[in-house]
């Protein structure tokens, strides 16, 4: 109970009232006031802008090696199971595992080989297809993507194109 409300000595305070849109304007330091500073988003500010920017730097460089290396692609357009596959590049023997029915292969050419030609050969199995290709010499960091699709009858059809980098690039 307010002991101010019942003093016959003290008279009562009036209630404070509303002041509405109609009674007056407020100046504009009033009616919007100023938040407060936020040192510590500048702060984060601050540090993710470059983080931002590192961040983006990698994943372009790694864009750009993976970009330049020279890749060959071997697609079974087969309705069988493709057996091993053998691809030769610069005097070496690579064994390609065997692939599904629509399965693909992706075969980066190391680092350390010299510009050579390359052939795909696939073991003599009585009754079945024999795939043998031989292709152009190619560079390993020349950004080329050779795609090899092998069908039932044993021929190869063969697409080739470069990296969007390697052309950027003007290697």
């Amino acid at each position: 109970m307010n002991p101010a409300a019942h003093n016959p000595e003290k008279p009562a305070q009036p209630l404070p009232t509303p002041a509405f849109a109609g009674d007056g304007v407020l100046p504009p330091s009033k009616r919007f006031p100023a938040s407060p500073p936020q040192p510590r988003l500048r702060r984060l500010a601050r540090l993710a802008i470059p983080a931002f920017i590192a961040f983006s730097l990698a994943v372009a460089a790694t864009a750009w090696h993976r970009g330049q290396q020279a890749r060959i692609i071997i697609v079974n357009e087969c309705q069988d199971h493709l057996p091993a596959l053998s691809l030769f590049v610069g005097g070496q023997s690579f064994t390609i595992p065997p692939l599904d029915p629509e399965a693909s292969y992706r075969w980066v050419f190391p680092a350390d080989t010299a510009p050579s030609p390359v052939s795909l050969r696939t073991p003599d199995i009585p009754g079945t297809s024999s795939w043998n290709w031989d292709g152009p010499p190619i560079s390993p960091n020349s950004g080329s993507r050779i795609i090899l699709h092998l069908w039932d009858d044993g021929s190869v059809d063969v697409s080739t194109n470069r990296s969007v980098w390697a052309d950027l690039s003007g290697e």
